[in-house]
């Protein structure tokens, strides 16, 4: 059942267990209702289109009604395809906001999702898999004798490389499966009866079976250990704990790329885009030397950030 009502229909309600929304047609506006002409509300929330995963999910069915022989990458895409995605996107949704805010923040999950979709089909092919019926054969086969040029291959094997470390085999960055931290940090408000701390998420995400003990890698479990030891040097100094404050610095704060590390979509509900004046720095008193023993942690984060370039995710990737 489609999660997308008839416009003909004056009062619906569907519930889809996975978007996790209920869709109701009402006369007030409601991000993630249906409005009167049948188009879904949305509205961009701290820069991301919500409901995103309706939204996302859309945005890659409207793609594959046109894919390009030529379009190996979404810079690769003609405008005109990319115009046609939009206005297609146009007769699904509705929003109150100006055209020019929604258009970006569409474009920037547009670029994710055909990120995605070449990804997969990448996958496919070298797997000796067949196609999705989705990817016309003229596309299908333009698309394949790229991925076999010398140029692409030597591109794949470096970003193969990159996002897995150096080691052989990809390791898994989060536990949160296909839903989004933005889906996460949804559920553990409605847990907790109050908003999550960003390390609240960050735990939930990236510990086994959400059992808030076992990090899925050394990356996650060097965070973990920053935060703790942040915590602790706060309260020696009795200084106030604010988590948010703590785990922006336990992960060194935005990095070159404008990501904090660990939150995936959901950053933007803590911080600020390249902006620290909401997680202003930790200070502490010389006693203890808490605050040489707070810049070794920066140092040893930092190392590990070097060392872990690459494998930042695109909220997408599985976006968080």
């Amino acid at each position: 059942m489609s999660i997308f009502p008839n416009s003909s229909n004056s009062t619906t309600e569907h519930h889809s267990s996975r978007e996790e929304t209920l869709v109701r047609t009402v006369n007030v506006w409601e991000v993630g209702s249906v409005h009167s002409n049948g188009r879904l509300q949305v509205e961009v929330i701290k820069g991301v289109l919500e409901p995103s995963n309706l939204c996302s999910h859309k945005i890659t069915d409207i793609m594959y009604e046109r894919l390009e022989p030529t379009g190996f990458t979404w810079k690769k895409v003609s405008a005109g395809t990319k115009q046609f995605y939009f206005e297609e996107f146009k007769k699904w949704f509705v929003w109150r906001q100006e055209d020019n805010l929604v258009y970006r923040a569409w474009f920037k999950s547009a670029s994710r999702r055909y990120s995605t979709i070449c990804c997969e089909a990448r996958t496919l092919w070298e797997n000796n898999s067949k196609p999705k019926n989705k990817i016309g054969n003229d596309v299908w086969l333009s698309w394949v004798e790229y991925w076999k040029t010398p140029e692409f291959q030597k591109k794949s094997a470096i970003q193969k490389n990159n996002r897995r470390s150096g080691a052989d085999k990809a390791h898994p960055t989060h536990t949160s499966g296909s839903a989004s931290s933005r889906v996460h940090t949804a559920r553990l408000k409605k847990k907790y009866n109050r908003d999550p701390t960003s390390f609240e998420v960050y735990e939930h995400i990236h510990t086994r079976k959400n059992d808030k003990k076992t990090y899925i890698d050394e990356k996650s479990q060097k965070v973990y250990e920053n935060y703790v030891n942040l915590c602790e040097l706060l309260t020696q100094e009795s200084q106030p704990i604010d988590p948010n404050k703590v785990f922006y610095q336990a992960v060194g704060g935005h990095n070159q790329k404008n990501i904090v590390y660990g939150l995936g979509s959901s950053q933007n509900l803590f911080y600020a885009p390249g902006s620290s004046s909401n997680a202003a720095s930790i200070h502490f008193s010389s006693k203890h030397n808490t605050q040489e023993d707070y810049q070794k942690l920066q140092a040893e984060l930092q190392v590990e950030v070097a060392n872990y370039a690459g494998s930042n995710r695109t909220t997408g990737t599985g976006s968080l």
